[in-house]
């Protein structure tokens, strides 16, 4: 889990762990002063003990005009953007879920939204009938942690925790295109390249992928130390893949080469230190921006060159006032970083290897069978 950073628009939005999106204007010079959107329980409905209305995912629809946030009340929220103000949002509809969501995700048309779960399963909800419960169209053995729509919607591609990478017809989800397997841990985020696939594991890898066929094209290691990749955006205006390393300073940039026969990374990879943490990045108007786990300095604008090469760190540039906001609201992150860290750590299973201890008891018993058998009376026939 970890904070959400997400823009569309002129809109930023940035979720907290006290339960509230901060959503920020940042046409021309940006505003300060945040709309705040804040979660609440459902009248009358059970809610788990821990559960403080923290934001699990958000995302805005292809347009712009609609946000969906959901939260650990279990609840998918819909939202309509108020027109004149691009971070002004009206509540439109208010629906409960089974499970705790993971990643949200919008139809090219806006017409429903898709809400990938821990529990494994994938379900639909109607934006154009905001009181429709979801249908389930998909589902998993494992615990799901990422779904993307690609080929303009015609498929949807999955990611478990078992190192699986289904990819699906849509919205016929019953019918499966390709499996991509080859994560030797669990898939922690995936983004569209193109008609290409990136996806990125806690195995420190990131892949390319063909996502027809399940063929993987390239693949790079990003950490030596065997650090979770945990996060991957592709800028299309730059043919690169950013990837954020968890609980590092690392960034790692990979440009894509398409002029090949079969689209390959490069084998050169840029890194560039972050002047703390991240916890999480996003798309900002063609570069990238990450929410650092620094008080002080809580944004950091990467801008790319065209070539994807070079990177140029700055303190969020025209962001500055948005900086100082976060700052003077930093006690609802303070705990972000440990908590994000202990998410990853439950996700890696457990290695019981107890079959040397089951062989010695099976000698034990063997022997054991042999010399009682040894002292049984011969019978004479």
């Amino acid at each position: 889990m970890q904070p959400v950073v997400e823009y569309s628009g002129d809109c930023l939005l940035i979720s907290t762990l006290n339960g509230s999106c901060l959503t920020y204007n940042t046409a021309g010079k940006a505003s300060a002063t945040p709309t705040i959107i804040k979660s609440q329980p459902v009248a009358g409905k059970a809610v788990d003990d821990v559960a403080k209305g923290i934001v699990l995912c958000a995302k805005f629809s292809n347009s712009g005009k609609l946000l969906a946030i959901c939260n650990d009340y279990k609840q998918i929220l819909l939202y309509e953007l108020n027109t004149g103000c691009p971070s002004d949002y009206t509540l439109i509809s208010s629906r409960s879920t089974a499970k705790k969501a993971v990643k949200l995700e919008f139809l090219q048309d806006d017409s429903e939204v898709l809400m990938a779960d821990k529990f494994g399963d994938v379900t639909s909800f109607s934006v154009l009938k905001p009181e429709k419960e979801g249908d389930v169209i998909l589902g998993h053995l494992s615990m799901l942690l990422d779904c993307i729509l690609i080929h303009d919607g015609k498929y949807l591609v999955s990611a478990d925790r078992d190192e699986k990478i289904r990819v699906t017809h849509y919205p016929n989800t019953y019918n499966i295109q390709a499996f991509c397997l080859g994560h030797t841990s669990y898939v922690t985020s995936l983004a569209a390249a193109e008609e290409w696939l990136v996806s990125a594991s806690a195995d420190s890898s990131v892949k390319l992928w063909n996502p027809v066929t399940g063929t993987m094209l390239s693949e790079v290691t990003c950490s030596s130390d065997s650090k979770v990749v945990q996060q991957v955006v592709y800028v299309p205006t730059h043919k690169c893949v950013v990837c954020l390393i968890a609980g590092s300073t690392k960034l790692v940039i990979i440009t894509i080469e398409f002029d090949k026969d079969v689209p390959k990374f490069s084998e050169v990879l840029e890194e560039r230190e972050l002047s703390a943490p991240a916890l999480s990045m996003s798309m900002y108007k063609d570069n990238i921006l990450a929410l650092l786990n620094c008080e002080s300095a809580p944004l950091q604008l990467i801008n790319i060159d065209k070539e994807g090469k070079e990177v140029e760190m700055s303190v969020a540039g025209d962001l500055e006032n948005i900086c100082k906001d976060l700052t003077s609201r930093w006690s609802a992150f303070a705990d972000a970083y440990n908590i994000q860290s202990n998410f990853f750590r439950n996700l890696t299973k457990m290695n019981m290897d107890n079959v040397e201890e089951e062989l010695a008891r099976k000698g034990k018993r063997l022997c054991t069978s042999e010399e009682s058998a040894g002292k049984l009376p011969k019978i004479n026939k």
